[in-house]
C-alpha cells in the first residue's frame, strides 16, 4: 500500500512540473522561424571591442564562455559591451587611519543589437563588488588587486552569458 502511494505520489509531481511550464534551457527554441539551440544562438553574437585593459580582459572573458568553435563568420548579432564604472573605496581603515582594505566596484552595460535590422534587444547592466586587502608590499597589494578585478571580470562575464542564455531560450 505505502508503494502505490508513493508512486502516485511521483507521477502527481511529474505531471505538477510538466503542467507549470517548467522546460530546460538547453532545449530547442523558435528563432527566426527554426529550430536551433541556445548554444548555436550564442554562438552567433559578434562580441565588439571593449577599450582598456579591463575591457579587453572582459572581452576575451566572454569570447571564451560564448565560442565552441570560434567566432562567427556571418553573425545575427553584436554584443556590445561598456564598462561605464570602475571604482575603488576605501572600506577597511585601521586605528592609525590608513587604509587596510579596499573594495572595487566594476559597473558593465550590455546590449544584443540584431545586426539585420540594427534594433537593440537586450539591454541591461552588469555589476561586481570584490574586496581585497592592502599588504604592506606594494607587489603584493598590486596583484592583489588584478585578483579582485580577475575576480569581478569572471563573475560579469558570468553574469552576462547567463541573462543571454535565458533571454534566448526566450525565458
Amino acid at each position: 500500500m505505502y508503494k502505490i502511494f508513493i508512486n502516485i505520489t511521483q507521477v502527481f509531481f511529474i505531471l505538477c512540473i510538466a503542467g507549470c511550464g517548467f522546460r530546460p534551457v538547453y532545449t530547442a527554441t523558435t528563432d527566426t522561424g527554426h529550430n536551433i539551440y541556445v548554444r548555436d544562438s550564442l554562438a552567433q553574437i559578434e562580441i565588439s571591442t571593449i577599450p582598456d585593459k579591463i575591457g579587453v580582459d572582459l572581452r576575451n572573458n566572454l569570447m571564451d564562455k560564448i565560442y565552441q568553435a570560434g567566432s562567427p563568420a556571418n553573425p545575427m548579432y553584436r554584443l556590445d559591451v561598456k564598462v561605464k564604472d570602475l571604482k575603488i573605496v576605501e572600506t577597511g581603515i585601521a586605528r592609525d587611519a590608513t587604509t587596510i582594505r579596499e573594495q572595487l566596484k566594476l559597473l558593465v552595460s550590455a546590449k544584443l543589437i540584431n545586426i539585420k535590422t540594427g534594433e537593440a534587444i537586450f539591454d541591461r547592466d552588469f555589476s561586481s563588488i570584490t574586496n581585497y586587502n592592502i599588504l604592506a608590499s606594494e607587489y603584493a597589494t598590486i596583484i592583489a588587486r588584478e585578483d579582485a578585478q580577475t575576480r569581478a571580470v569572471n563573475q560579469i562575464g558570468d553574469d552576462i552569458v547567463t541573462r543571454l542564455t535565458l533571454y534566448l531560450s526566450g525565458s
